[in-house]
């Protein structure tokens, strides 16, 4: 079968000299952005703004609520297998899948933006004698 590449959208690069194993999503946070429209627009410099959200205080349409949940979970899906830095921007929009607001919605397309701008970043394994470091590079 030869040496893995990719798995469930991960692409899977090794250096079995140096002992080290990295995990990337470049490839499926392209495809996300392509897919909500936003590959025009503005990079973001963070997953979620510093100002809490708020609930709505209308009620969301069907398909609002369907978009919205689309996206949260394209994003949860990034940040549970190699975005970690994300993973708080994921939780926050997640409690709003219910009833999201315009905010929300403008919101979670910040968080791919910011996934995408930064997409060729990879979770690294590096074995050692003594330990197993994990970092992002």
């Amino acid at each position: 079968m030869g040496e893995l590449k990719w798995f469930l959208g991960i692409r899977v690069i090794r250096n079995r000299s140096q002992g080290k194993l990295w995990l990337c999503q470049d490839s499926y946070v392209e495809k996300i952005t392509h897919k909500y429209n936003l590959q025009f627009q503005k990079p973001s410099l963070t997953p979620i703004p510093t100002d809490p959200l708020m609930p709505n205080t209308g009620q969301a349409t069907p398909q609002q609520i369907h978009g919205y949940q689309g996206k949260t979970g394209s994003i949860n899906y990034a940040t549970t297998h190699t975005r970690p830095d994300a993973a708080r921007a994921a939780s926050n929009l997640a409690e709003f899948s219910t009833n999201p607001s315009q905010q929300h919605l403008d919101v979670a397309d910040q968080a791919i933006l910011y996934l995408n701008s930064i997409r060729h970043y990879a979770i690294e394994f590096s074995a050692s004698a003594n330990n197993q470091e994990i970092t992002i590079v």
